[in-house]
C-alpha cells in the first residue's frame, strides 16, 4: 500500500488542529471534562499515526508547538527584571512558599 505524502501533511495538520482545540478550551476556563475530551482527542490520534509509521515523534512536537503557540504564545518568555509580579528561584530559598 503506497501513502500519498500530501494525506500525511493533511494528518499533521489535523493533529495541529486538535492540539490548538485544547489550548482555546484551556484559554476559555472551559470545562475540565471538556479539556479532557479534547486531549484525549489528540492523543488517540497522534497515537494512530505515529503507530502507522505516518509521524515521527519530532513531526508531532512541531505541530504542538506551533499549535500553542498560535493560540497560547510562546512556551517561556523573558522576565524584566523590573517587574515587580517577577519571581526569581534563589538557590538559597526553597522554590515554594506554604501559604497559611
Amino acid at each position: 500500500m503506497t501513502f500519498e505524502p500530501s494525506r500525511r501533511l493533511d494528518l499533521l495538520a489535523e493533529f495541529e488542529s486538535l492540539v490548538g482545540e485544547v489550548v482555546r478550551l484551556r484559554n476559555r476556563g472551559s470545562p475540565g471534562t471538556d479539556i479532557a475530551r479534547a486531549q484525549g482527542a489528540a492523543d488517540g490520534f497522534a497515537r494512530a499515526i505515529s503507530t502507522l509509521g505516518l509521524a515521527t515523534d519530532a513531526d508531532l512536537l512541531l505541530c504542538a508547538q506551533k499549535a500553542r503557540r498560535g493560540g497560547a504564545g510562546p512556551a517561556t518568555r523573558k522576565i524584566d527584571l523590573t517587574d515587580s509580579g517577577a519571581e526569581l528561584i534563589v538557590p538559597s530559598r526553597p522554590a515554594v512558599r506554604a501559604v497559611g
